[in-house]
């Protein structure tokens, strides 16, 4: 038969304590429950399957929901360390949820599934929200470090996220593979000073992101046109000094005249920091392309081509730029102008001008280069003309400065010469002067001449060898211009009268002769080269021919008197082919001037004109502390014993 229980709407169970086992129907909730031993008013939701919905809490009392169902709530669902998992379904949080150390998962071992939507609140350990789902801000008292990836406009509705503080990222953030952005990020402020910035990638092609300030007047929604002067962004750099992050250098663009349609003039002012702290524009580029620099320009290069980078080119045509036309002889192409203000106005005081000289055809633009000051009273004036055939003309005359510090030279003064005319040149002959270089002085009715180095043809000419030979004159006391010295196509140097090399300083090298090798055995040479007969047909030297003298002279109140020599001779032995025996003289003047040979060394014996004399030590070992490590046969004179002594390869033996 049928088995009836207590039953009763929620109210009238609520009403009753039904004894531990003892059950009552809720007529309302079509639940069954049950009494429990602490005595629960209206019990507790009997153990197993039930069907319904529950308006109240449910306590698990640490059993687990199982099931192969769905659990919908339609409230807020409140978890404290626990954890969230299905076998395979999705998991679909209420809006308004919380977790706090929850673990949410989805199959085997999974994540949060993909597709579903979840809005978590993310608190400090202080309990306090940083991240609200709901309201959609981001709050720290300290700031959020990174990395932490975020969007700043909601997808759903399109509002803006609020981040206190801005978002700080304390390390790197890495993007492995590609990352696309199908829309533009936008950051929009409407504080002035604000910086604004657009990413945006669009299509398969070979362009770059680009970085985009855009200004408006008005609003966000309904913006209104720039007027001339308005910043339209700015680039800083800052660099933390002085308790404060200070601006260093900056970027920025500004319009730069009137606003018409799609039209902005705009002007770039480029600005640094000077040594005193001011931030001051250094160079600007205005809407026209005029380019200011407000404390002169250097260009610099680092190039390991001979051609180098450094290139400033002026590019000019007649016409339009969009329909461009060629240019006429004498058209200027570029202009350079130095201007000073004389208290008025800026005045041009120099010039140079690069024009074009002469018919232009396809490929070929003949150029000329002109010079110009300005004089006294004003005038600017050509002084200085370069033509396209390379010749330079000088008004007036001029002064020529060469300056250069490399050593092959890069400051060259070439003259060209041939005989014939400019158009039909003819090679030039022996004796022909290439170039003259004349210094010349007033003698109070004209100038005239008074030193002077020609640049000569030597010998024959042929094809591509002109030799050459350097002629040094100099005006006598008559006036005649006289040659002193040549220096022909062999190098050898003829001087008329000898050289002298005058030097007042003290202890001052004259003549240094410098060499630097990486092999041991190169040094400097000095050679001197004797023969008989004549330089063009040399014979044999014979013995006792003199190859070289070195003399030393001092001045003895009227003239030089020789006080010492070297002389290189040939040695008594015969001459032979690859033999030239040597010997070596020192001469000495004696104390009544008297120059006498006083040592003379052949190949084979040393002999003395003069008294040798040995080095004099009070005892061997004040010799050897003089010698450091003596050697076999060195001889020294003992002051103490009054003895000669030689040193045998082991000690120092008497001689006497």
């Amino acid at each position: 038969m049928p088995l009836q229980i207590r039953r009763g709407n929620t109210a009238e169970r609520l009403a009753i304590t039904p004894l531990p086992g003892e059950l009552i129907f809720d007529t309302q909730t079509n639940k069954i429950y049950v009494g429990n031993l602490t005595g629960t008013a209206g019990g507790v939701v009997a153990a197993g399957d039930v069907a319904g919905n529950m308006t109240g809490n449910l306590n698990l009392n640490n059993f687990d929901i199982v099931g192969t169902g769905d659990i919908a709530i339609t409230g807020s669902l409140t978890l404290t360390g626990a954890t969230i998992s299905s076998t395979g379904a999705a998991i679909d949080l209420p809006i308004g949820s919380t977790v706090g150390g929850a673990l949410i998962s989805s199959g085997a071992g999974a994540g949060v599934v993909e597709g579903s939507t979840y809005k978590i609140n993310i608190a400090a350990d202080d309990s306090t929200v940083m991240l609200n789902a709901t309201a959609e801000t981001i709050t720290a008292t300290g700031g959020v470090f990174g990395p932490i990836f975020t969007n700043l406009i909601d997808s759903a509705d399109s509002s803006a996220i609020t981040v206190t503080p801005p978002l700080v990222f304390s390390t790197d953030v890495t993007v492995e593979g590609e990352t696309y952005l199908s829309n533009r990020l936008n950051v929009i402020s409407s504080l002035p000073g604000e910086t604004s910035a657009i990413f945006e990638t669009v299509g398969a092609h070979n362009g770059s992101s680009n970085v985009s300030f855009a200004k408006a007047r008005g609003t966000f929604a309904s913006p209104t046109a720039v007027l001339n002067g308005d910043q339209l962004g700015n680039i800083i750099m800052q660099a933390y000094s002085a308790g404060a992050f200070q601006s260093t250098a900056s970027i920025k663009g500004i319009v730069d005249g009137a606003v018409s349609g799609s039209t902005v003039p705009t002007r770039l002012l480029f600005a640094t920091m000077d040594s005193t702290g001011e931030l001051a524009t250094r160079v600007s580029i205005t809407s026209s392309g005029r380019l200011t620099a407000l404390y002169g320009v250097e260009m610099g290069t680092h190039d390991d081509t001979a051609l180098g980078n450094v290139n400033f080119r002026s590019i000019r045509s007649r016409g339009t730029s969009a329909a461009p036309t060629v240019l006429l002889n004498g058209d200027t192409m570029f202009g350079l102008y130095g201007s000073g203000y004389d208290g008025s106005a800026y005045t041009s005081s120099a010039s140079m001008l690069f024009q074009t000289d002469g018919v232009i055809s396809s490929g070929v633009v003949p150029g000329k280069i002109l010079f110009a000051t300005s004089d006294n009273v004003g005038n600017l004036t050509t002084r200085v003309v370069i033509d396209s055939t390379g010749r330079l003309g000088m008004f007036g005359g001029g002064d020529v400065w060469i300056n250069d510090n490399t050593v092959t030279g890069g400051s060259n003064f070439r003259s060209l010469r041939s005989r014939g005319t400019y158009s039909s040149p003819l090679t030039v002959t022996t004796g022909d002067n290439l170039l003259n270089l004349v210094g010349s002085g007033h003698d109070g009715t004209a100038y005239n001449a008074a030193a002077s180095i020609s640049f000569q043809v030597d010998t024959t000419v042929s094809t591509g060898v002109v030799p050459g030979r350097l002629v040094f004159a100099t005006a006598d006391s008559l006036g005649s211009l006289t040659t002193r010295m040549t220096i022909d196509s062999n190098g050898r140097i003829t001087s008329l009268g000898g050289i002298t090399i005058p030097n007042n300083a003290v202890n001052t090298d004259m003549v240094i002769l410098s060499n630097y090798h990486s092999t041991g055995n190169n040094a400097n040479n000095l050679a001197f080269r004797r023969g008989r007969g004549t330089f063009s047909t040399p014979s044999v030297i014979q013995s006792n021919d003199r190859i070289y003298d070195i003399n030393w002279g001092g001045f003895d109140g009227s003239t030089h008197v020789t006080a010492c020599a070297i002389n290189g001779l040939v040695g008594p032995g015969a001459v032979s082919t690859g033999v030239v025996p040597g010997q070596m003289d020192f001469v000495v003047a004696n104390n009544s001037g008297t120059l006498a040979t006083r040592v003379t060394f052949d190949a084979f014996k040393a002999t003395f004109n003069v008294a040798p004399r040995v080095p004099n030590y009070a005892s061997d070992a004040a010799a050897n502390t003089a010698v450091g490590t003596p050697q076999a046969g060195m001889i020294y004179f003992d002051t103490t014993l009054s003895k000669g002594k030689m040193y045998d390869g082991t000690t120092w033996q008497q001689l006497f």
